[in-house]
């Protein structure tokens, strides 16, 4: 079977958008993003080599407003005059903070235009004269006879730190290519991990021609909801490099198609389940971190499963961070940690389809029990949250004990939550209105979930997320309640023996610590040769 075929096409009910369309659509999402500047040298002989090729009509679309104040120093010329003087003389007296805003319309018309062979002459020219020069070298470089393993993520991911960091410890070296920038905090966590990492603007385009420069023996990609397209990518630019593709959320999955195309539209939504069918169809091994049930469900909807493993983020021992010297035990209010960033509640987050806007209405609940919730947000996140109807500040002004924090690096988490009692899951759901799939709630797990274990705290967990209730009620780390059933948890809560689940935490890390779990990824990377 095609595997640019949409599932509809195999027999799976949906409508179907044109295989063409999905191409095209994937074409033209190479060149979304920022670009690289590069040097002066060059950005002059970019703008010199557009401006021969311009008509008239074009250049205020690639002058733009940055250019307005150069025109300024011309007085009363054109812009026609001005694009033509822009040689190397008026590039080199810009002033540096106007360099950006004279390349990016330039950049934004090429890749208007789909001119990959002009952007990518720059950018390739930019990739050689910065940073990525040195880690080309490094990942290429074969002397030390050891697997050599890039990371690709286009956004924190912290599951990638755990694996890269124990990874290291088997012999691997290990890299990260990011699209994304990191804060520091962030910063510190990788170099535990990774021998080197390189930051790129979020493009296609400038990932490919990286791509098309590194030859390591694994290519590790993080795909995620949404974000599949590095995977493909990495699949058609991977050399001898074999590929392993990982999953979080996912998007085939997650709900039901009809309501994602009315939220996200028709091509976003199918051009996702085409990448996901793409990855599954060629990649070299998928690792995912749901139940072991998802595999057969994604082999019948797509018509393919490469060599699966499913391994989560498990807890590393420079992670654990166990407190028994509890705030509780100083005024009696049992506190409630949730780590990771809030669902913003907006228009465009409706609570059929992001159960996680729902986190107010479950903070009231639980404050107006007598309980304390602290929202420690990820460092990585926390500057983009926004409150837009003041959802979360209504909640505060209602519950004194609520308080929203800045978080820390995931090595640093631990010591951060660790006086609190119990790490939050649970979610005050309306589950009778919900969009999200049957198959989403019973398989999938939370990352959220092992922070909690390092720092030793039991959890409150929806009862509806099936595979993370039986978990927690198997190994007795935890309550799992139902979504209604949060309004009056705070009995049961209170008679449960606290002592008797934290010591189960900690058992539990014992037998799930990742270096009794890492053997499992390097034996896949043995399976597929890499």
């Amino acid at each position: 079977m095609n595997a640019h075929t949409n599932p509809a096409q195999a027999g799976h009910g949906l409508p179907a958008t044109p295989p063409e369309q999905i191409e095209a659509d994937y074409r033209k999402a190479m060149f979304y993003g920022d670009y690289p500047l590069g040097d002066r040298e060059g950005l002059a002989s970019l703008i010199r080599d557009v401006s021969s090729r311009l008509p008239a009509d074009a250049l205020p679309e690639v002058l733009g407003r940055a250019l307005n104040a150069l025109l300024q120093m011309g007085g009363e010329r054109t812009l026609r005059d001005l694009l033509k003087s822009l040689q190397e003389p008026i590039l080199a007296g810009a002033p540096d903070g106007l360099l950006p805003g004279m390349a990016q319309p330039i950049f934004a018309l090429l890749a208007k235009n789909g001119d990959a062979a002009t952007l990518g002459a720059h950018c390739g020219r930019a990739l050689e004269l910065s940073a990525a020069a040195g880690f080309i070298a490094q990942v290429n470089d074969r002397s030390a006879g050891r697997r050599r393993v890039v990371f690709v993520a286009d956004q924190i991911n912290y599951k990638v730190l755990r694996e890269a960091l124990y990874l290291r410890k088997r012999g691997c070296r290990t890299f990260l290519v990011g699209l994304t920038s990191y804060p520091p905090e962030v910063e510190a966590a990788h170099a535990l991990a990774f021998d080197a990492k390189l930051a790129l603007p979020g493009n296609l385009l400038v990932l490919g021609l990286l791509l098309d420069r590194l030859a390591p023996d694994i290519y590790h990609v993080h795909c995620n909801m949404g974000r599949y397209l590095q995977g493909r990518l990495v699949i058609e630019r991977k050399g001898n490099a074999k590929v392993v593709c990982e999953y979080n959320d996912i998007g085939s999955i997650y709900a039901d198609r009809d309501s994602m195309c009315r939220e996200w539209g028709t091509a976003i939504v199918d051009g996702d389940i085409a990448m996901e069918r793409f990855i599954l169809h060629r990649a070299d091994a998928f690792v995912h971190q749901w139940s072991p049930a998802i595999e057969p469900v994604l082999e019948r909807m797509h018509g393919a499963m490469p060599p699966a493993l499913q391994f989560q983020p498990y807890p590393c021992h420079e992670f654990l961070a166990y407190g028994d010297d509890k705030l509780s035990n100083e005024d009696g209010v049992i506190r409630f940690a949730y780590a990771g960033n809030p669902c913003p509640v907006a228009s465009n987050t409706p609570g059929a389809l992001f159960p996680g806007r729902y986190l107010p209405e479950t903070v009231e609940a639980l404050c107006g029990q007598g309980f304390a919730v602290d929202i420690f947000m990820d460092p990585s996140k926390a500057d983009w949250f926004h409150d837009p109807e003041g959802r979360y500040a209504l909640a505060r002004q209602r519950c004194p004990r609520f308080q929203m924090r800045r978080g820390v690096a995931p090595h640093e988490l631990p010591r951060l939550i660790n006086r609190h009692d119990f790490g939050l899951i649970a979610l005050k759901v309306e589950m009778a209105a919900t969009l999200v799939r049957p198959e989403k709630w019973r398989l999938d797990m939370a990352n959220k979930f092992f922070a909690y274990m390092e720092a030793g705290l039991p959890v409150l967990v929806n009862a509806e997320s099936g595979y993370i209730a039986e978990m927690v009620e198997h190994h007795g780390v935890g309550v799992a309640v139902s979504s209604e059933e949060l309004d009056t948890v705070g009995a049961r809560l209170r008679q449960l023996d606290y002592a008797e689940m934290a010591a189960n935490v900690k058992r539990f890390n014992t037998e799930h610590m990742m270096d009794r779990q890492i053997d499992r990824l390097v034996a896949l990377y043995d399976r597929i040769g890499g």
